[in-house]
C-alpha cells in the first residue's frame, strides 16, 4: 500500500513515519522499503543522534502504551495513515481521523462485507486486504471483533 501511495503522489512523499513500540519491527519495515525513494523515520531514529538528550531519556522511560499516546497526534494529523484493524491503536487513529466525516467509517467502510461469528470473531472473505478511503486505510485480518466497540 505504501508503494502505491508513494507512486500515486509522484515524488511528493519522501518521508514515512512509523509508530511502533519496538525498534526491530520498524527496521524490518525500513528494509522492505529500501528500494523506493522514501526515508523511514520513527521516534528511535529521531532521538538517536543525541543519546544523552533529556527527550530521549523521557521517551525511553515511557511504557509501550505511553509511547503510543505520544505518537497518536502525529498519526491523526498525517496526510496518510495505514494501520491494521487488529490494533486498537490503529482503529482509534482511523476513528479519530474520520469521526466528523459523513457516515460511519469503521462500520460502513472497514467492516463492509464482513460478519461477526457467535464467538465474536470478525471475518472477511478475503484476508489480508486493504480497506479504507484515499487517506485512511486499514489492513483487515480475521480475528476478534474490535470494530463493534466503537460508537
Amino acid at each position: 500500500a505504501i508503494r502505491r501511495i508513494v507512486k500515486e503522489e509522484d515524488g511528493k512523499i519522501d518521508t514515512v513515519y512509523v509508530s511502533c513500540g519496538e525498534a526491530e519491527p520498524i527496521q524490518q519495515f525500513r528494509n522492505q522499503l529500501a528500494d523506493i525513494p522514501v526515508t523511514v523515520v520513527d521516534k528511535f531514529v529521531l532521538t538517536k543522534n543525541d543519546p544523552e538528550s533529556e527527550l530521549k531519556q523521557q521517551i525511553d522511560a515511557l511504557t509501550f502504551d505511553e509511547k503510543g499516546v505520544v505518537e497518536f497526534p502525529v498519526m491523526v494529523e498525517a496526510k496518510y495513515f495505514l494501520g491494521t484493524a487488529r490494533s486498537t491503536f490503529s482503529l482509534l487513529v482511523a476513528y479519530t481521523r474520520t469521526v466528523d466525516d459523513p457516515g460511519d467509517f469503521l462500520t460502513e467502510v472497514i467492516a463492509e462485507g464482513s460478519w461477526v461469528t457467535p464467538n465474536n470473531q470478525r471475518q472477511w472473505a478475503e484476508t489480508p486486504s486493504l480497506k479504507g478511503d484515499q487517506f485512511t486505510k486499514l489492513i483487515v485480518l480475521n480475528g476478534f471483533d474490535e470494530i463493534s466497540r466503537y460508537p
